[in-house]
């Protein structure tokens, strides 16, 4: 079984979440912490997300 992690964040989400590098690092934590990281890719319409979770685990499969 594969997951797909969705981030819902946008360039105009303003002060509502965090910014895109505290998002992608909290997600990143989150996929580990549940041991997760063998069977998951992350998918984002917001670029930056999907820039920064690649910095944080470059073998993480990405989708926009």
């Amino acid at each position: 079984m594969r997951f797909t992690f969705e981030t819902k964040i946008t360039p105009e989400s303003g002060d509502e979440t965090p910014d895109p590098a505290t998002f992608a690092r909290l997600v990143v934590a989150a996929i580990r912490s549940a041991k997760m990281t063998s069977r998951r890719h992350v998918q984002s319409f917001d670029w930056r997300t999907l820039i920064e979770v690649k910095t944080l685990a470059p073998t993480c499969p990405l989708r926009a």
